[in-house]
């Protein structure tokens, strides 16, 4: 059975698999050739809270990094500001 078509201009892949279903949403350019849209910047953040992996991502204003636990939801926020560090890995407490 297909799957319907995603609104605008994404395209939209749903394949199935053993007992879960894969999405590949992808933006076509305005070229139309089919691409990803524009990398987003992130950093690599380890919630020591519960022990897992997650990003930050930079917020739409661009004056800081957002995310959090995808465990126990606790928030990260890391500002963005002359005199940083070129660093992209690092433990929230």
């Amino acid at each position: 059975m297909p799957y319907p078509t995603a609104p605008g201009n994404l395209s939209l892949t749903i394949q199935r698999h053993a007992g879960y279903a894969k999405i590949d949403c992808r933006r076509l350019r305005e070229s139309g050739r089919d691409g990803l849209v524009e990398k987003r910047k992130f950093l690599g953040i380890h919630c020591e809270c519960c022990n897992v992996y997650s990003r930050a991502y930079v917020n739409k204003e661009g004056t800081k990094y957002e995310g959090g636990c995808p465990r126990c939801g606790k928030r990260v926020e890391v500002k963005i500001g002359s005199g940083g560090t070129d660093t992209r890995f690092f433990n929230a407490r």
